[in-house]
């Protein structure tokens, strides 16, 4: 039976970051890039980080030693790309604590999935299930990355064209047992393609009704 929740609670502002300090579960455990720390030590490195991660790798055997020897925390942050969302989603998920992602690109639609996109020998595999408490997007952090890392999120909300093909004629044909044909999904991803559609010009421009 499909859950109606579909959307993840999504904030959209400014400034985010140091209210997310205030509200993540602490002691917590930050999930990043190096070259973003510079951005983030002073608003998420005081005395409630419990451990900060600088991703580095995605297969799974690495990040099953990385999730043993974390130390106890009660709750994971994400910040960054996609990278920095799949290693989150997979402490959060294998810890089972409370998750917050802050995507700084909108190059993938990672934040907003709930499988882990894990390498067994360098092929990618989906594997966990985590849902963030909720997805901070702060138009001015992502508008601070590279203008052709935010265009590029817009192929993963075009491959719904497609992927909802294949969705329907999987079911009908019996193939999709765990997740059948949704109408009201299907609509729903379908208005989502459709004001992606009529808003190119503010995708381009990366401007607040762009990233949102």
């Amino acid at each position: 039976m499909l859950s109606r929740n579909y959307l993840f609670h999504t904030v959209y502002g400014r400034g985010l970051i140091e209210g997310l300090a205030e509200t993540a579960p602490t002691p917590y455990i930050v999930v990043t890039m190096k070259e973003l720390w510079h951005i983030l030590k002073d608003k998420l490195g005081g005395a409630d980080l419990a451990y900060v991660h600088f991703v580095e790798s995605l297969e799974l055997n690495r990040l099953e030693e990385l999730v043993k020897a974390l130390p106890k925390a009660l709750s994971v942050i994400g910040v960054g790309g996609g990278r920095a969302m799949d290693v989150a989603k997979f402490i959060a998920w294998r810890r089972g604590i409370p998750l917050f992602q802050v995507p700084t690109i909108t190059s993938t639609n990672a934040a907003f999935t709930h499988r882990c996109a894990v390498r067994i020998k360098g092929v990618v595999r989906y594997i966990g299930w985590a849902v963030p408490e909720v997805v901070y997007v702060d138009y001015d952090l992502i508008r601070s990355a590279p203008p052709y890392l935010n265009y590029a999120g817009v192929g993963d909300v075009f491959c719904i064209h497609t992927a909802l093909y294949d969705w329907k004629l999987a079911t009908e044909r019996g193939k999709e047992k765990l997740w059948p044909w949704d109408e009201e999904l299907a609509a729903e991803a379908r208005r989502v393609l459709q004001s992606v559609r009529e808003k190119t010009h503010e995708i381009h421009k990366v401007s607040d009704i762009g990233i949102k």
